[in-house]
């Protein structure tokens, strides 16, 4: 509800808050006006439940949106950890591969450990 409508409403309200203070209880327009102030407190609570589920709407809204940044972030994250369980290995491989070709590079000593490491090195899909 527009600030304009409130203030009308409000200013409606006190108007008819007014007129009937100055009545006497007994009379036919006491009561009218009576059931028009039960009327304009009606309307007012109604128009402030929705703007209250209106800003609860909103926030809901920006919730959800929270979510799907989360989850977008946590999917980003998985993705990172499964790149790098394949970049790891495969610069691992490379650098030991590389150091142990350097220490036999004139092929008069041929290590055990990288005999055996050799074998182990060649990375595999399963």
């Amino acid at each position: 509800m527009s600030t304009e409508i409130k203030k009308m409403l409000n200013e409606e309200i006190e108007g008819v808050l007014e007129s009937i203070s100055d009545m006497s209880p007994d009379g036919d327009d006491y009561t009218a006006r009576l059931k028009n102030l039960k009327i304009l407190h009606e309307i007012k609570t109604e128009a402030e439940k929705a703007e209250i589920e209106d800003a609860k709407l909103g926030l809901d809204e920006i919730e959800i949106e929270n979510k799907r940044l989360t989850d977008r972030i946590a999917e980003y994250g998985k993705i990172g950890v499964n790149v790098l369980g394949i970049v790891l290995p495969l610069a691992f491989y490379g650098v030991w591969m590389k150091r142990g070709f350097r220490f036999e590079e004139t092929g008069t000593f041929t290590s055990a450990t990288f005999k055996g490491l050799s074998n182990k090195f060649r990375p595999t899909v399963k």
